[in-house]
């Protein structure tokens, strides 16, 4: 396995995606369920509460829906992260990389990214 030493710009993009990664599943937890109002319902299959064992049909409260700017900031989250994601993957520094070591290098590359996406 051959050692990577990757240019600061593609640390911080990589770095920058990941933070994206987590502003929009944090936010995503904070929206309501469903983007537009809905009314709420109980659901046929069901799961195993966690702190009881108990099987249960997972109930889904009404939603009002999101706001416009609730839609915005995903929005824009989601085109953030389209431009990150383009940034890293081409970066010029993977032209560089012999391609016999491109798939382990654009696998293990970045350490600090496998904690930021795990939410570690």
């Amino acid at each position: 396995m051959a050692s990577h030493d990757f240019p600061a710009d593609l640390l911080t993009a990589r770095q920058q995606l990941n933070q994206a990664h987590a502003e929009l599943t944090a936010l995503y937890r904070a929206l309501p369920w469903s983007v537009t109002p809905t009314h709420g319902y109980t659901s046929k299959s069901r799961t195993v509460d966690p702190e009881t064992g108990e099987l249960r049909h997972k109930v889904f409260p009404d939603s009002p829906g999101w706001t416009e700017e609730q839609i915005g900031q995903v929005a824009a989250l989601r085109a953030r992260i389209l431009e990150l994601s383009d940034a890293v993957n081409s970066h010029p520094y993977w032209e560089s990389v012999d391609k016999a070591h491109l798939v382990d290098a654009r696998s293990k590359h970045l350490p600090a990214a496998a904690g930021a996406l795990s939410g570690e």
